[in-house]
């Protein structure tokens, strides 16, 4: 059976004024939240087109795949409120979850993506009580992509989609660092946003450390 394909790399094929939105939110035991949301006011436009140039609807498709990534997270240790939403009127998409410690969640990641996680794998997340770092993961999803066969062709990629990447944390911020990182004090929170293209073609970092 093939591999489920990542709600991101679905995510990642559309187009038109589309962003992109991780979520992470760490709280001082280290537990936290990840979200990805899908917005877009005109998706269930652009669904509706596209559905009519090929056989299966593509709404359909993202919908089957976010729930079956959804009820393969509620199964893993250390992953609670498992949630998937979905506006019908705009078609916007949301998967979120809570997970105790970044270590059940990066070992329920790599279990439902195919993956036997070692001791020298690398780590999508990691939280201490005075850091919290996330992985560049870019390379990762660039050799997903190409070692499942699965092209996004370019003319589905336009200038106007886009990657944003916000973590927020338990503490008042010291120093950030990673690719076009932003600080908002006021709420212990960073961000980074990136032409979805250049996600995809690795041509930027996505990783980000903060120190608190």
């Amino acid at each position: 059976m093939k591999k489920l394909i990542p709600i991101v790399v679905i995510l990642l094929s559309l187009s038109s004024c589309i962003e992109i939105n991780e979520e992470i939110h760490i709280n001082k035991d280290k537990s936290g939240s990840l979200s990805y949301r899908l917005e877009s006011s005109q998706l269930g436009f652009i669904f509706s087109n596209l559905s009519n140039l090929i056989d299966i609807k593509i709404e359909d498709q993202l919908k089957e795949k976010a729930q079956e990534l959804a009820i393969l997270l509620k199964q893993k240790e250390g992953i609670s409120h498992v949630e998937f939403n979905l506006d019908q009127r705009t078609l916007d998409y949301e998967l979120r979850c809570n997970f105790s410690d970044t270590k059940k969640l990066n070992a329920a990641l790599y279990e439902i993506f195919g993956y036997k996680k070692t001791l020298f794998s690398p780590s999508y997340l990691k939280a201490s009580s005075h850091s919290t770092k996330k992985i560049n993961f870019a390379p990762m999803l660039k050799n997903y992509l190409e070692d499942e066969g699965i092209e996004i062709p370019s003319e589905y990629l336009s200038d106007v989609i886009y990657f944003k990447s916000t973590i927020y944390v338990p503490k008042k911020i010291k120093k950030a660092s990673g690719s076009q990182v932003n600080i908002i004090s006021e709420e212990n929170m960073v961000y980074q946003k990136f032409r979805i293209t250049d996600v995809i073609e690795n041509q930027v970092n996505v990783g980000i450390k903060v120190k608190y």
